[in-house]
């Protein structure tokens, strides 16, 4: 950790032991350049400071040559000669507030070293994909943030083209998530579905969520009855964003409990997360070996909200059936391996994603 005043910055802190270096780079010369101070007389100085501060907004570079660093990292590494040398230069514009002395210009023609190795500009010629600069040349970035900035766009798009069509699309049941008796809990799965969605929309009325997509994401395009006004610069449990989150899972995780009372209770029928990370996160335990019975419970659940999704125009909830995850996903393994269909994936989008 480096480079932090103190003065309101704010820290991610991870403990993965992979995530942490082996050994440190030795650190640059970051010596201030030094300008003999102008002798002024009195009357001169309002002058001089009008005269510096048009020449510091003429000079002020530090964006173009941060981006210039970035350019070259992906294409020549971060140990290249024009980065050590583009490094250097930022850090004197950093001064220059202070100094008074501006780093020299980037240089746009390739050079070389006495040595005879030649060096390539260090204003970029292309720019990597993942800059997002559309109005100049630009090349796929083979680098990890290359990479996860293509997968990212992937899932937005797929995301924002589902977004678009949400209204229009149509609500189908998948046969492999219907179990043979679901319709003996036919009446159950109305009842709780009804009281269910009330408590949604409450909760999505309360904060003027547009539907159910950005409840569950806790991505919202608008929202109201924050806490204060900088509610979203807040990065602690007291946000507005935290408490509809809290809210969410205490819905979430009531009515899962109700579904596995009649089977003993939650806690009897679901074990804890693989990741022993999560062994003490009770919204991550699972049920490993379902019953029967389990199973017609959660095909009534997800058949009875989607066959009332079909009917429905408008905004629909769908995420009813899902407090039964892990059920629905062990209902479709199980049909999957029983049908012709046994190439399908469980996870598309993340398989699509990780490809």
């Amino acid at each position: 950790m480096a480079g932090s005043d103190l003065d309101g910055d704010e820290y991610s802190v991870i403990w993965d032991d992979q995530m942490l270096f082996s050994y440190n780079e030795e650190p640059m010369d970051f010596s201030k350049l030094v300008r003999p101070p102008d002798i002024l007389k009195e009357d001169e100085v309002v002058r001089e400071m009008r005269r510096f501060y048009v020449e510091y907004v003429m000079q002020d570079s530090i964006g173009i040559i941060a981006n210039a660093f970035l350019v070259n990292s992906d294409t020549f590494g971060i140990a290249s000669d024009v980065c050590m040398s583009i490094a250097e230069k930022h850090s004197q514009s950093v001064d220059f507030p202070k100094t008074g002395q501006p780093p020299k210009p980037l240089v746009k023609e390739w050079s070389s070293r006495p040595d005879g190795k030649m060096i390539p500009p260090e204003r970029p010629e292309r720019w990597p994909d993942f800059m997002c600069k559309t109005h100049e040349p630009s090349y796929v970035s083979t680098r990890l943030v290359g990479q996860l900035f293509r997968r990212i766009r992937l899932i937005d798009d797929v995301l924002t083209i589902t977004s678009t069509h949400k209204a229009q699309s149509e609500v189908k049941v998948d046969p492999l998530l219907e179990y043979i008796g679901w319709e003996s809990y036919e009446n159950d799965a109305v009842l709780n579905l009804t009281a269910y969605s009330a408590h949604i929309r409450a909760l999505m009325d309360n904060y003027g969520i547009e539907d159910e997509y950005q409840l569950y994401s806790g991505c919202f395009c608008k929202i109201r009855n924050r806490i204060s006004d900088r509610d979203g610069d807040d990065m602690s449990q007291f946000n507005t964003s935290f408490i509809i989150e809290r809210k969410l899972t205490n819905i979430f995780m009531c009515f899962r409990c109700n579904f596995f009372a009649e089977f003993g209770d939650f806690m009897f029928c679901t074990e804890q997360d693989d990741d022993l990370r999560n062994k003490d996160v009770i919204e991550r335990r699972y049920c490993k070996y379902p019953t029967v019975e389990m199973k017609r419970k959660a095909s009534a659940y997800y058949i009875v909200c989607y066959r009332k999704a079909m009917k429905e125009k408008g905004e629909r909830l769908l995420s009813f059936p899902w407090i039964a995850w892990d059920i629905l996903a062990d209902i479709k393994k199980e049909n999957t391996m029983l049908t012709s269909q046994n190439t399908s994936t469980i996870d598309p989008l993340c398989e699509l994603a990780s490809n």
